[in-house]
């Protein structure tokens, strides 16, 4: 996990990984690190290429509808897709998973 981890995200101190729901497609974890003093917790979701045969199309309709409802009189917070470092939302591992991670929001589900 730390692997993936450090293509989307800068940090000094790993604390954990925590799975998130009991999805039957993807599977998602709460991630939690330190970087420069600053504890952070992030959502870092595994996209199953075998149901979803294009991810990244995935990944940019989620992106779009984030994009819209940011433009709207939307009263909810939006878990958005957060850019790897090297700037797309979407990374692939050595045992060809495809990941993407989320801004986390407390106390929602």
């Amino acid at each position: 996990m730390i692997e993936i981890a450090r293509l989307f995200f800068r940090f000094d101190h790993f604390l954990g990984v925590k799975p998130i729901g009991d999805g039957h497609i993807n599977d998602t974890y709460q991630l939690g690190f330190e970087f420069n003093g600053q504890y952070q917790k992030v959502l870092l979701q595994r996209l199953n290429h075998l149901v979803f045969k294009q991810p990244e199309l995935v990944t940019a309709n989620t992106l779009l509808v984030c994009e819209h409802l940011s433009q709207q009189d939307y009263s909810y917070q939006i878990a958005r897709p957060l850019a790897a470092l090297d700037g797309s939302f979407m990374q692939k591992d050595s045992s060809g998973n495809y990941w993407r991670a989320f801004s986390f929001i407390e106390h929602s589900y």
